[in-house]
């Protein structure tokens, strides 16, 4: 839990970051004025993304430490099927762009961390 607290402050001070000076860390990559119009948009999703990566990084960890790396593994393999069929979905049938799959990764990795969390109170509450 003192891990799962320190990620979230630090995620959000990077969400933070991101919000604030979204003009100067894009400039660091590009000087395409295009991209740095909608850009900002896009670190604000990767600035989300980073509460349930670390959590899953966090949680994952947990599990694979009480001796269960095969269920990190199955929910795993879950995201990446999700991610191809669902964006497959997106892209060929509802012919959504590049922010929708960035929304879907989020989504994922939040499936993916209410699993695997639930996976781990349930292996600490056995032990």
């Amino acid at each position: 839990m003192s891990s799962m607290l320190l990620c979230g402050v630090i995620d959000i001070l990077n969400l933070l970051l991101f919000l604030i000076f979204p003009g100067q860390i894009l400039g660091l990559f590009t000087r395409d004025s295009a991209v740095l119009a909608v850009a900002p948009l896009y670190l604000l999703i990767v600035g989300l993304d980073l509460f349930p990566k670390s959590g899953n990084i966090i949680v994952g960890s947990g599990i694979k430490g009480y001796g269960e790396p095969t269920w990190m593994f199955k929910t795993q393999l879950f995201g990446t099927f999700f991610v191809i069929a669902m964006s497959s979905v997106l892209v060929m049938v509802f012919h959504k762009g590049i922010m929708e799959l960035f929304i879907l990764v989020v989504v994922d990795e939040s499936l993916r961390l209410i699993l695997n969390f639930l996976k781990l109170r349930r292996i600490g509450r056995k032990s």
